[in-house]
């Protein structure tokens, strides 16, 4: 294991789906998130990962090698949007049935360039907030965000909410007892975290509250020894509120979720 933990910090910015599964969850099945992995070459020069639950998680200087790979039926790609594109053609999916299929924009931050925008409110522990508020904000964005079924939407609300307060992985900003923005971590490392489920209610787009969130909580991040940062925008709007508290777009990535298990 020493030698695949030290092949993905050499790629924090684009494995760190891969790179946190494996420290908070290990190898293996038992749990959700566990890893296996498939290695190539001598030192290692190709890693393709796979979830238990069947998401790949591709880390390839070259997509071909993973044809010899045994995977499971996959249920997603994530991964750098070449890499998730060859999978699809080695694997034959291209045609598979989706639930989501993104390309986003892929942005980066060194935490010594973090901007902190001025503005109301302060970072809290999500416990702090309303259940139900998150919930419902949660709830907006798996329909619009992920486009998740609508039949699906309460149980992933629910495994969210659960794996969210369990690993203490959100923060929300308050004004008072008004909460504006949630921000949120889901994968990290000891030097790096991966921002999602940053969310903002549509009525209170358009005020800045999303960015300052982050930027609270990197802020944080930063005084505990994290050094950078990374995550995917959707929209021009998004990549603007994530560039004024100092990110940079470094390239593309691919969120591919298929209609259930795909045999290949």
């Amino acid at each position: 294991m020493p030698a695949i933990v030290a092949y993905l910090e050499g790629r924090m910015d684009s494995a760190m789906f891969p790179l946190g599964n494996l420290l908070d969850h290990g190898l293996g099945e038992d749990h959700p998130f566990a890893m296996t992995f498939w290695l190539e070459g001598e030192p290692l020069a190709c890693l393709l990962g796979q979830t238990a639950h069947g998401v790949l998680l591709p880390v390839l200087d070259d997509p071909g090698a993973a044809v010899a790979a045994d995977i499971r039926p996959p249920t997603g790609i994530l991964g750098p949007t070449a890499q998730v594109r060859a999978l699809e053609s080695v694997f034959s999916l291209a045609d598979a049935p989706r639930t989501l299929d993104h390309d986003e924009v892929h942005l980066s931050l060194a935490l010594a360039d973090l901007i902190v925008p001025d503005g109301p409110g302060v970072l809290r522990p999500m416990t702090e907030a309303p259940e139900e508020v998150l919930r419902g904000w949660m709830a907006d964005y798996h329909r619009v965000a992920l486009q998740t079924p609508e039949h699906l939407v309460h149980d992933n609300v629910d495994a969210w909410w659960a794996r969210a307060t369990r690993e203490d992985t959100h923060r929300v900003l308050m004004d008072g007892t008004t909460p504006l923005a949630m921000t949120g971590v889901n994968a990290r490392a000891p030097r790096m975290v991966q921002l999602g489920g940053v969310y903002t209610p549509p009525d209170l787009r358009g005020c800045g509250h999303a960015r300052r969130a982050v930027a609270l909580d990197l802020l944080a991040a930063r005084e505990r020894g994290v050094t950078g940062a990374t995550l995917f925008a959707s929209g021009a709007a998004a990549v603007r509120a994530y560039e004024a508290v100092g990110f940079r777009p470094v390239g593309s990535f691919t969120l591919l979720l298929f209609d259930g298990p795909q045999h290949v």
